[in-house]
């Protein structure tokens, strides 16, 4: 990688994103230093890191020094307790490892939504269909992935804010384990379910952006037992993945509604404390509609709020008996795939979080992965895989066997019935 190198890749990252509304910031400075870097390294004879050259694309809720961080809002938010001057952990590990920073990324406003409609930026346009919505709200990483514009971006995910974009842009998504990723410099949500998360374009490029900022072993399992739910193709992963030792449907739906209301009172609470005062003192520079949703969340009592992280922890504990003998479950990424946005209203949320917030609530990593089909709107179909707290390598091994039988079932589907492709 040289600096020239990185020129061009600048210029391509900066074309995507003003093609697909997907940057708030450009890093040239910073991505030509640490390029130098890899190219001085090079010269020296030094061995390649992990992420060597590798550029990639930042969330613009994750602070990194010398560079302005938006959360996607004309808010001023440099006198917030939660605002850094210096550089995100996770930042920091990544270009330990080799990676460039390229860009920071247009995501919904503070993180509060699901479908990245709300940005002072604007909305991000989808590269899988300028009609269909993007997901939120790390619209832009993905966008910058799906673009091919870069490798992998940084993204965070509270309610599935990595997986759900993924799932409607036809990337990759990946949710670690929570608490696995440090999230110092990077400006919360909800603390209790803000997790870190990476787009790529494959499980291997995930596996290999994890590894860097994690002590981490990919190791494959010798067999794994799965419970499915909801799947309207089942053979997808008994004919994708004949490794698996077992494959059985499993009843997510007491935990998916148990959890809804424990999310929405944690959530609501604790965004609260930390967007109130903001939209208190600066209500005119938020976007109208999370200024509402900010206001909306300031009935939740101390009370009720100790009352939902007791029961979350009971929520765990159950969900953990009950799903002993499985190591993942698999499910559709979405219900139904995304949508166009004029078909965006009132009731469409609980379409898209169904099968991802249980799994920030639980804490157990998840991943988004595309199937190589699309449905009959365009939208990319794709399986979320979520495993148990800290059993991050099963979940990535298992989509990254899974992945590679999927894609090769289309692409031989493709070759014989272009039609294949459509659900």
């Amino acid at each position: 990688m040289t600096v020239a190198d990185i020129d061009r890749i600048l210029r391509e990252v900066a074309s995507a994103g003003d093609r697909f509304n997907a940057v708030t910031e450009m890093l040239p400075e910073l991505a030509r230093e640490r390029a130098g870097e890899a190219a001085q390294r090079a010269a020296e004879g030094l061995p390649p890191r992990a992420l060597e050259g590798q550029p990639f694309a930042v969330k613009d809720i994750v602070f990194i020094a010398g560079a302005p961080t938006s959360m996607g809002s004309r808010v001023d938010v440099l006198s917030h307790p939660d605002a850094r001057t210096g550089t995100a952990d996770v930042i920091q590990r990544l270009m330990a490892a080799g990676a460039i920073p390229v860009a920071k990324t247009n995501c919904q406003e503070f993180s509060h939504g699901i479908f990245g409609e709300h940005s002072a930026f604007g909305t991000v346009i989808n590269p899988a269909g300028a009609q269909l919505c993007t997901g939120g709200s790390s619209s832009g990483s993905a966008a910058l992935v799906a673009a091919g514009a870069v490798p992998f971006a940084v993204g965070s995910d509270t309610a599935g804010s990595v997986r759900v974009p993924a799932g409607c842009q036809g990337v990759v998504g990946f949710k670690p384990t929570l608490g696995a990723v440090n999230t110092d410099g990077v400006f919360p949500l909800s603390p209790s379910f803000d997790t870190l998360g990476f787009f790529t374009r494959t499980v291997s490029e995930a596996v290999r952006v994890f590894s860097a900022v994690v002590d981490f072993s990919a190791g494959a399992p010798a067999s794994v037992a799965v419970g499915t739910f909801e799947l309207s193709a089942p053979h997808w992963i008994e004919d994708g993945a004949d490794y698996l030792d077992t494959t059985t449907p499993v009843d997510l739906e007491p935990f998916i509604e148990g959890s809804g209301a424990l999310y929405d009172t944690v959530r609501k609470y604790e965004s609260f404390r930390i967007l109130g005062p903001l939209a208190e003192d600066q209500p005119e520079a938020f976007t109208p509609g999370v200024l509402d949703r900010v206001k909306q969340s300031a009935d939740v009592s101390e009370a009720d709020y100790q009352q939902a992280l007791a029961d979350v922890e009971a929520l765990r504990e159950r969900a953990l008996a009950q799903f002993a003998d499985v190591d993942v479950i698999v499910s559709p990424a979405l219900d139904g795939g995304t949508v166009p946005w004029d078909s965006i209203g009132p009731d469409a949320r609980p379409a898209f979080v169904r099968y991802s917030q249980l799994f920030n609530v639980l804490g157990w990593p998840a991943i988004t992965i595309p199937t190589g089909r699309k449905y009959a709107n365009g939208a990319p179909a794709c399986l979320h895989i979520a495993g148990k707290p800290g059993e991050d390598a099963t979940v990535l091994a298992v989509a990254a066997e899974v992945e590679r039988r999927l894609q090769a079932e289309a692409k031989a589907e493709q070759q014989t019935d272009p039609q294949a492709g459509a659900n």
